[in-house]
């Protein structure tokens, strides 16, 4: 399932770029085929952070992978024509979406899901009683 679309590419970053970073051949059209096959590669990657928290079918449309989709499909557009010479903002975009996931599955970052009981939940857990204590260690010290 890919969590966002060209239409919201289109939202964070114009269509003459996407073109341009898409197509070698005609750099005014988009090549649609390519733009969603790493919308879908970005989609798995995001599925494999996110599946040991929440069942996939509860996220889908979540705003947050939506953005986290978004940038990173723009870090590989760039990063597929311009390997040597990469924006500082787009690198750094995809270190932080990188960040946002490894956040999600450690439950740091929880999402908006329609069904409450499914939501991730932290668990409390407290240290065992000291074993050893100084006192008993006292009694064994020379």
């Amino acid at each position: 399932m890919a969590y966002c679309t060209i239409t919201d590419l289109l939202s964070a970053e114009s269509k003459k770029t996407i073109a341009e970073l898409s197509n070698e051949t005609q750099p005014t059209v988009i090549d649609e085929d390519l733009v969603n096959s790493i919308i879908d590669n970005n989609s798995v990657i995001i599925d494999g952070f996110v599946r040991g928290r929440y069942p996939l079918d509860k996220v889908v449309g979540n705003p947050v992978l939506k953005k986290i989709c978004v940038d990173l499909t723009i870090h590989d557009l760039y990063f597929r024509r311009n390997k040597s010479k990469m924006p500082d903002n787009v690198i750094k975009s995809q270190e932080r979406q990188y960040a946002n996931l490894k956040a999600i599955q450690r439950t740091e970052l929880v999402l908006e899901i329609d069904d409450t009981d499914l939501r991730p939940i932290h668990m409390a857990v407290s240290s065992p009683t000291q074993i050893f204590t100084s006192e008993l260690m006292e009694q064994y010290s020379g």
